[in-house]
C-alpha cells in the first residue's frame, strides 16, 4: 500500500519474487522503511533484469515507474547475492548505517538513472540522496564483472569497479 512506515527489525527475506523479478523488498510511493538488524539475500534469478535488486525504494513496479518519492533507513543490516544490492528510484532517499552490501551480480548500490543500469532506465537526472552513517561495507558486488567505475561524489569512488553508482 502507498504511504505509511515499515519497521523491520531482526527478519529474513529470502528468494522472494514477483512476477519473475526477483525482489526483497519494495518501498513505494509516500512509504518509508525501517530495516534493523536483518538480511536480504539471493533474489537473483537467472533471467534478472536491472530492476531485480535486494531493496529497491522509490518503485511503482506494477506501472513500471521508478520516480516515486520514498524513503528507507538501513541500519545494521547484510544485502547480498542479489542482482543490485539496493536500487534507488529517482526520488528515493536512504540512509545507511553500519550495513554491509556483498556479493551482489551487478551494483551494490545505485540509482535508476541511464549510466547505472545495465540495460538503461532512461533517466537522466535523479533527486535520489544517500547518507552514510557509521562503519558501512560495499565490497565484491559486481559479480558479474561487467560495470566499470564507481561514478558519483560518495565514499567508494576508490573501490574496485561496480560497488556504487550515484552519479
Amino acid at each position: 500500500s502507498e504511504g505509511g512506515t515499515a519497521v523491520l527489525e531482526e527478519v529474513t527475506v529470502r528468494n522472494n519474487q514477483f512476477r519473475g523479478i526477483g525482489f526483497g523488498i519494495i518501498v513505494d510511493a509516500e512509504s518509508h522503511l525501517i530495516l534493523k538488524n536483518s538480511t536480504i539475500e539471493a533474489h537473483n534469478p537467472e533471467d534478472s533484469i536491472p530492476e531485480s535488486a535486494g531493496i529497491f525504494i522509490g518503485a511503482d513496479i506494477a506501472r513500471l515507474e521508478y520516480d516515486v518519492p520514498a524513503s528507507a533507513e538501513i541500519r545494521n543490516s547484510t544485502i547480498r547475492s542479489n542482482f543490485q544490492g539496493i536500487l534507488l528510484g529517482t526520488q528515493a532517499d536512504l540512509i545507511l548505517q553500519d550495513t554491509s552490501i556483498t556479493e551482489n551480480s551487478a551494483w551494490g548500490l545505485s540509482v535508476t538513472v541511464e549510466q547505472c543500469a545495465p540495460r538503461g532506465f532512461g533517466d537522466q537526472d535523479h533527486e535520489s540522496s544517500v547518507v552514510f552513517e557509521g562503519e558501512n561495507s560495499i565490497i565484491d558486488n559486481n559479480q558479474n564483472g561487467t560495470l566499470e567505475g564507481n561514478p558519483g561524489d560518495h565514499p567508494f569512488q576508490d573501490s574496485p569497479d561496480g560497488q556504487v553508482c550515484l552519479p
